[in-house]
């Protein structure tokens, strides 16, 4: 997934860098999970290094690290979730994407991204101007369901399976979708856990897929 947002970015023209081994966690599940001295550790950590590069601008491909730079450090740098850098790069047209031909497409809007930072619509406008049309499940938007992996849940013990992703792909299937694309690494990771015969794609997979094609 970073790979593909990496190839998508600089084939719109944009330069980017990344921190290499330098780059720690953002510190969101830790805080979740109540591990307050660790998380205060990785924000102190990633604010020094942040500011020994002089960086003033940080994209994220993970929602989690979005609320976590956006709403848990003091401001140090402009912050964005990819998805609204691509939705901005599409409509100056400088990521001319149509044509996709992988068949119905649904959207599953990311916890971090939807309901506790409100970006709802660049998402879905990336993959109309790919798709032309996209579905929507039942509960979607505010009322999405949770993939049930992030906050670090994926390392508390759970008393059967996450019921979450299955209603998720199960209603998928049933609208005739074949591909579920949603705008988080813990989400594609939990739909895909599910076991389906869905394909399941995170946003800038299906851009860049889109890319290799024109």
């Amino acid at each position: 997934m970073a790979r593909a947002l990496a190839e998508v970015l600089l084939a719109s023209g944009i330069e980017l860098a990344i921190l290499g081994p330098e780059e720690l966690c953002c510190g969101r599940e830790a805080y979740s999970l109540g591990e307050k001295g660790l998380f205060e550790w990785l924000k102190e950590r990633n604010l020094e290094i942040f500011s020994r590069y002089r960086i003033r601008k940080v994209v994220t491909l993970s929602p989690h690290c979005y609320d976590a730079f956006k709403n848990l450090y003091p401001p140090f740098a402009e912050v964005e979730h990819y998805s609204v850098v691509l939705a901005r790069l599409m409509k100056e047209g400088r990521l001319p994407l149509q044509g996709f031909q992988g068949g119905k497409v649904v959207y599953h809007d990311p916890c971090h991204l939807g309901r506790r930072n409100a970006i709802y619509d660049e998402p879905r406008r990336v993959l109309e101007g790919i798709c032309g049309e996209i579905l929507e499940l039942t509960d979607s938007r505010q009322r999405a369901l949770c993939c049930e992996s992030g906050g670090g849940r994926m390392w508390l013990p759970s008393p059967g399976a996450p019921v979450g992703p299955k209603r998720i792909l199960q209603e998928a299937e049933a609208m005739g979708a074949s591909t579920v694309v949603t705008s988080c690494p813990l989400c594609v990771a939990a739909l895909e856990a599910a076991s389906s015969s869905l394909e399941i794609l995170d946003l800038a997979e299906l851009v860049r897929r889109v890319l290799d094609q024109r």
